[in-house]
């Protein structure tokens, strides 16, 4: 150095340290008060003109400068350096402060700023988790799509609205069906097409974006994408209803995630519900809101209610929920003097709007015959009544002007005459008692009586809680059954809210006839055949006296309530209550309508639990309380969640492996003209599938023909017999059976009134034989049956005359030599309901007739203590645990069956020579499981044999 001098301005550099010891005493003083803090003032400090340091890189810069070998300290950077210091120190003071008071327990987040936050932004957050419920709804809705490769749906009738997109979209869907049906086939304007072109919907938009989508893809994941749209149109429903965003949100999250609906709102479900719900839920939507509008836009909302109602007409059965209860809804409405000129123009317009396209749109309700269909009738009646109402034409007839009938009651009266008369005239004169009987047949059995209807296991009549087979209200809903049902009461309670006097007598009536109603046929179960006793006997006294209470009301009470009151009832609730109501008696004629009954008690569910927040809140004047409701509903939702997407995930397509290899081989060996004979079931697979026609198909247009085929083919004595069926039949080249038509056989010969089944016994234990034919047999293989076994034949024990129909099978003992080979007759253990005090805890019986696969069966069965025969079935034929081995048992009224000799026995037969065998053996897991590997044979029919 020259002269050793290091030039630094020691007064900036005090002011730094100065500024740094003020901060310092803030956040020292700021601690004590239990608060973190930083303010700092900065001091302005003249900058040297010198050219800007590279602050990124460095906090102090040292300038050498080799002429006078001085350095400068860049101040500048002295500054940076000092300030990261001071925030470093203010970050761990932070710290610190944090863990002090965590350690204290003393932190209190500030949620009050959430309030806030939420209700300035309530529409942007409603949004955000209203988008939430849809993801996480499709996210459960697909979760099974790895399940179907793309390749398969999951169940049988989606099949056929592939089948009839994919004519759509090649332009050639015919107007007769030859596939359907054969040889008549069937004319494709009866069925509801509204999915298949759903269907196309989600391919054309799909295929837009990727080329390599198929139109199976889509008919894999349109149930899922419908079901996801059809919750926007669920909310807007609900938010119009209730005038609340909260109440919609927790209603459309119900139902995002309801066990009852997953199944048929799932990839691979292509059926008619998805796309039909979400037509239902925009026509009451636009309803609603057309009540809710005025002039212009509440004709156009009613226009565009009655489109959305005449589309689901167009897509499924299930749709008259809508016609039905906006006829009640506004037959209420003139009870209630509700009723005016903008509510009969909404009506008007709607249908206007509805009625042409089920008239024009499809040939399934009849063309003009709409009009006499029962439920259109409803609606109609009750614009009749409507009309009249509005114009009072009875105010110029003295009789009624001078006596004390209301106005309503008055417009009643008429439109009853006048529809009786107009009706008579048009559709003749036993209309009107025809009409009745079938609106309360349709009450009682929705989907019918006859043996075939009841035949079908998704048309079979729920109970309320059923352990075992899960055909009940309790498994599809759980919880929601309790919110939904105390939701309803609320509703009818808060409709008549401001008729103080009676609304609580006729809430509690109400109460009653629905309990009754659901638990009037409570359960299967022997344990609960109390309940169903006590309900069952009741619930028609239920509604007699809920009736009866609302009519006396009505006639003695009504005039004298308050024109305020009576204004402030809710038509809206109403509406829903009918919508209720309505459901639980389909849901209760067959379990395939809890389906329809869970939108209107998600709604019902979400009123109850917001209606009952706002009563704590109001009773306890503290929202805490409110809590309680907030964290029931969200374990609800997380059960619902969680049930549904376990549900989901395991879902696979009905069709087998067996199934699609059995297709293949159709497609590649038999001609195009190929036609096959087979139980109704398989139609779809072999017409969309195996791309061949059938006579039989899910649809059952033609009922009479399950009845023939199960008759004179399945149950046939002969092959004459069997002949004269199958040339009905147009003489089908194929004739297909496979293992499930042994559990349903029991269907099948009920259809054909021949009635024959089959039951399926599982290996139990071997035991030593203590029988006198020890030395020869000295083991003893025991079998217990899968279900309920009853023995079907007629029979004596000693001189004890047993009935088939109440004698049961308890467990079959088959006696068997050392290496189990040779099999003696089996004994049988019986059980006589009606007789088990005489005859001891069981009888022991011998039955001399054994089957055996393939060979026959040896024995006289009219001979035989018992009346029957039993079989080994399974892979190896040796006893085991696995499931798959075990015993058939063969009554005596089914062993001369066609199908018992041909399929169960293997038995050959001249009339059909089997060319398909799908390679796996008959075992009792492929009986009682469709999706475990199935066993399919398909038989040549040989016409020209005889015999």
């Amino acid at each position: 150095m020259a002269d050793d001098d290091i030039e630094i301005d020691f007064s900036k550099i005090k002011n730094i340290f100065k500024q740094k010891k003020q901060d310092d005493e803030i956040i020292k003083s700021d601690e004590k008060r239990g608060e973190i803090k930083l303010e700092h003032k900065e001091e302005k400090i003249e900058e040297p003109k010198k050219e800007k340091p590279d602050f990124e890189t460095k906090s102090i810069q040292i300038v050498h400068n080799k002429d006078d070998e001085s350095i400068d300290i860049n101040l500048d950077g002295v500054k940076k350096f000092f300030s990261k210091i001071k925030d470093s120190l203010s970050d761990e003071k932070t710290q610190n402060g944090l863990k002090e008071k965590n350690a204290d327990d003393d932190f209190d987040f500030d949620i009050k700023k959430i309030k806030p936050f939420v209700k300035k932004n309530q529409k942007w957050v409603c949004v955000g988790v209203l988008f939430a419920i849809l993801l996480s709804a499709y996210i459960i809705r697909t979760a099974g799509a790895p399940n179907l490769r793309d390749s398969m749906l999951i169940e049988l009738d989606s099949y056929l609205f592939y089948r009839y997109a994919g004519y759509i979209l090649e332009g050639n869907l015919p107007d007769i069906d030859i596939m359907r049906y054969y040889p008549t086939g069937t004319d494709t304007h009866y069925e509801s097409l509204m999915p298949s072109y759903a269907i196309l919907s989600v391919y054309y938009i799909a295929n837009f974006f990727n080329p390599d989508f198929t139109l199976m893809q889509a008919a894999i994941y349109y149930p899922a994408i419908y079901s996801t749209l059809a919750l926007i149109f669920f909310f807007l429903l609900a938010k119009e209803l209730f005038k609340s965003k909260w109440t919609a949100l927790i209603s459309t999250a119900f139902l995002a995630f309801c066990p009852a609906i997953m199944f048929r709102s799932s990839v691979g479900f292509a059926d008619k519900e998805s796309v039909a719900i979400l037509l239902i839920f925009a026509a009451f939507y636009f309803y609603i809101k057309a009540e809710h509008s005025k002039n212009k836009k509440a004709l156009l909302f009613a226009s565009l209610s009655g489109i959305a109602t005449g589309l689901a007409g167009l897509s499924w059965g299930g749709f008259v929920s809508v016609p039905v209860v906006i006829g009640l809804y506004n037959f209420i409405l003139i009870l209630f003097s509700k009723m005016d000129k903008k509510r009969l123009f909404n009506m008007l317009f709607w249908l206007i709007f509805m009625t042409p396209l089920l008239i024009f749109g499809t040939f399934r309700h009849g063309g003009t015959e709409v009009f006499a269909r029962e439920w259109y009738a409803i609606p109609l009646f009750s614009f009749i009544c409507s009309i009249i109402y509005v114009l009072k034409p009875f105010k110029k007839i003295k009789i009624i002007k001078s006596s004390k009938i209301t106005p309503e009651v008055s417009a009643v009266i008429i439109g009853v005459l006048l529809t009786i008369v107009a009706v008579s005239v048009v559709f003749g004169i036993d209309y009107i008692p025809r009409t009745l009987s079938g609106i309360y047949n349709r009450i009682i059995n929705p989907l019918g009586t006859g043996v075939f209807t009841q035949s079908v296991s998704e048309n079979q009549q729920p109970v309320f809680y059923d352990p075992y087979s899960g055909v009940d209200w309790w498994s599809n809903l759980q919880y929601f059954m309790i919110t939904s049902l105390a939701g309803t009461v609320m509703l009818f309670l808060f409709a008549l809210e401001k008729i103080k006097k009676y609304k609580w007598l006729l809430t509690i009536a109400f109460a009653v006839f629905i309990v009754f109603f659901i638990f009037s046929n409570f359960s299967t179960a022997p344990e609960y055949s109390h309940f169903n006793e006590i309900f069952g006997r009741n619930y028609w006294w239920s509604l007699f006296v809920f009736l009866g209470l609302l009519i006396l009301f009505y006639l003695t009470k009504w005039k004298k309530i308050s024109d305020e009151a009576k204004s402030a009832v809710k038509g809206e609730y109403i509406l829903l209550v009918l919508w209720v109501v309505l459901q639980i008696i389909a849901a209760r004629g067959a379990v395939r309508l809890i389906y329809a009954f869970a939108p209107p008690a998600m709604l019902a569910s979400g009123f109850f639990i917001t209606k009952t927040s706002e009563l704590i809140t109001k009773a306890t004047k503290d929202k805490l309380y409110v809590g309680v409701m907030v964290v029931i509903t969200a374990l609800i939702i997380y059960w619902a969640f969680t049930t549904s997407y376990s549900m989901t995930l395991y879902m696979g397509p009905s069709m087998t492996l067996q199934w699609e290899d059995a297709m293949g081989w159709v497609r590649e060996n038999t001609d195009e003209t190929s036609v096959f004979a087979h139980w109704w079931d398989y139609g779809y697979y072999v017409q969309s599938v195996g791309e061949r026609a059938t006579n039989l198909d899910g649809g059952n247009y033609m009922v009479e023909r399950n009845e023939l085929i199960a008759r004179h083919v399945f149950a046939a004595y002969n092959n004459s017999e069997a002949l004269e069926a199958l040339e009905f039949f147009g003489n089908p080249d194929y004739f297909l059976i496979v293992d499930d038509d042994i559990p349903k056989y029991y269907q099948i010969s009920r259809i054909g009134e021949r009635p024959a089944w089959f039951r399926s016994l599982t290996y139990q234990e071997t035991i030593r034989n203590a029988f006198e034919d020890k030395e020869e047999f000295p083991y003893l293989v025991v079998y217990n049956p899968v279900y309920a076994t009853d023995v079907q034949e007629d029979m004596t024990f000693g001189e004890v005359f047993l009935k088939g129909s109440e004698t049961y099978i308890v467990r079959v003992a088959m006696p068997v030599d050392e290496n189990m080979t040779k099999i003696g007759a089996p004994y049988v253990y019986v059980y006589n309901s009606r007789l088990r005090t005489s005859l001891g805890q069981f009888a022991l019986m011998r039955a001399d007739v054994l089957c055996e696969y393939g060979v026959g069966c040896s024995g006289d069965v009219n001979s035989s203590e018992f009346p029957g025969a039993f079989m080994f079935i399974g892979i190896s034929g040796i006893p085991d645990e696995t499931g798959k081995e075990g015993l058939i048992y063969i009554p005596k009224r089914g062993m001369e069956h066609l199908f018992t000799k041909l399929y169960v026995l293997n038995l050959p037969n001249p009339l059909f020579e089997e060319v398909y065998n799908s390679g796996y053996p008959l075992t009792l897991q492929g009986i009682h499981s469709s999706r475990d590997p199935t066993n399919i044979r398909i038989y040549k029919i040989n016409y020209n044999i005889t015999e």
